[in-house]
């Protein structure tokens, strides 16, 4: 939906603008789950730990958040010259994670428990209010990146307060329960930061580097397929909404066994998926450009048909992360993590300035299929899971799914 609303909503250049500023600000919230939240889950998901873990990072996230939001605004001038922007356009940056703030903390606390209902309400809340601020827009003619950017900041805060009128009953939690949990919480997220840290560029150093060596309107046309192609991504961060918290559960108790048939069935399933969404959308790609978006965004098409290879990979990296990281092993995947980084450190710069779109497209590709072959291999050291058997449990899968094609 916010598909077919952002992007007609705004010229090429704009859409380029909201990307980039949009993207400054996913660094701070990915820094702020990575340092906080994600080992929130993990605790939080451990039994009797669930009220003083929750409580610790509702109040960790909110200073994180602050703390590098007046970093980003500090550094503003200088950080709105490399990309081309307005001062200003940084500070709104700097602003709109407080406006996530509550709502990424209930997500993830809601996600612990497993309350999937919960969830789409909260993230109903946020996607349909853009949409429908996106359409307010568009009908008093074209508007701007800041005017988007505004409908983000009050969406977000409605989701958020939705997340504050939903959220799980805390009880009998004190300070010395919140002190004493910190410790635990932080010091695993200091191991874990580097994750943040790589798991973002992995998402967005591409954007970042087009920005830096191109102009606004080249990101639009780039961000024009990424964020068809963060439809994909949003799959596979679904899956790992629960594999997370299950396999938190799964180490806590020892249960090995059952932790190596959750790495097995996830993988083959999402990846059934993933390649099922790539194929679909290799042959689908100029019509939907065609039909339901401006004739500016249809270069898109072909970048969006490269970065569609990434999906099954990416899906592999995400879930070999999530069940890794749930097992205590965080320093497995900020290795790997970081090695993915190294590789875009490498690839992205050669592939943009040499290769313009496409080399970056396909940059973000390989770095994609390298991390997460390394990332399985962890994660298949960590569970006792094979190539054999993994793969054995893709051909079961695809054989279930054909099957039951056939006899409907």
């Amino acid at each position: 939906m916010l598909l077919l609303t952002i992007l007609p909503t705004l010229s090429v250049a704009e859409y380029g603008r909201y990307s980039l500023i949009f993207i400054v600000a996913t660094q701070i919230m990915f820094l702020s789950k990575s340092l906080v939240l994600n080992p929130m889950i993990k605790f939080a998901a451990e039994p009797g730990r669930f009220d003083r873990v929750s409580q610790t990072g509702l109040l960790l996230s909110l200073a994180t958040v602050i703390l590098l939001g007046a970093l980003v605004g500090l550094t503003a001038p200088l950080t709105a010259k490399v990309f081309r922007l307005e001062t200003r356009d940084i500070m709104l940056a700097a602003l709109l994670p407080l406006a996530f703030w509550l709502r990424d903390w209930g997500f993830c606390a809601q996600q612990t428990l497993y309350r999937t209902g919960r969830l789409f309400a909260v993230e109903a809340v946020y996607y349909v209010g853009v949409a429908a601020g996106c359409v307010w827009i568009w009908s008093k003619g074209q508007g701007d990146a800041g005017d988007v950017i505004v409908v983000n900041l009050v969406s977000a805060t409605a989701s958020s307060f939705l997340s504050l009128v939903l959220k799980p009953s805390i009880k009998g939690v004190t300070l010395g329960d919140i002190l004493a949990e910190s410790k635990p919480l932080l010091r695993y997220g200091f191991y874990t930061l580097g994750i943040g840290v790589s798991a973002n560029l992995l998402a967005g150093a591409d954007v970042l580097v087009i920005g830096a060596i191109y102009n606004p309107e080249t990101v639009g046309i780039y961000s024009g397929a990424k964020r068809i192609y963060a439809v994909a991504s949003t799959m596979i961060s679904t899956v790992g909404l629960l594999v997370m918290p299950y396999a938190s559960r799964l180490a806590a108790e020892g249960r090995s066994s059952e932790m190596r048939a959750l790495l097995e069935k996830s993988l083959a399933y999402v990846t059934l998926a993933l390649v099922s969404v790539t194929i679909i959308g290799w042959f689908s790609a100029d019509w939907f450009y065609r039909i339901f978006l401006p004739e500016s965004y249809a270069s898109s098409a072909p970048l969006l048909q490269i970065l569609l290879i990434a999906a099954p990979f990416e899906g592999i990296y995400n879930i070999s992360g999530s069940i890794l990281y749930g097992a205590g092993a965080a320093t497995a995947v900020a290795i790997t993590s970081t090695l993915g980084l190294v590789a875009l450190a490498i690839l992205l710069p050669f592939g943009a300035y040499y290769f313009s779109l496409t080399g970056t497209a396909t940059a973000q590709v390989i770095g994609a299929c390298l991390v997460s072959l390394i990332m399985y291999r962890r994660a298949a050291q960590q569970t006792g899971a094979t190539a054999s058997s993994t793969l054995n449990r893709l051909r079961v899968g695809f054989l279930s799914v054909v099957g039951r094609g056939s006899g409907s």
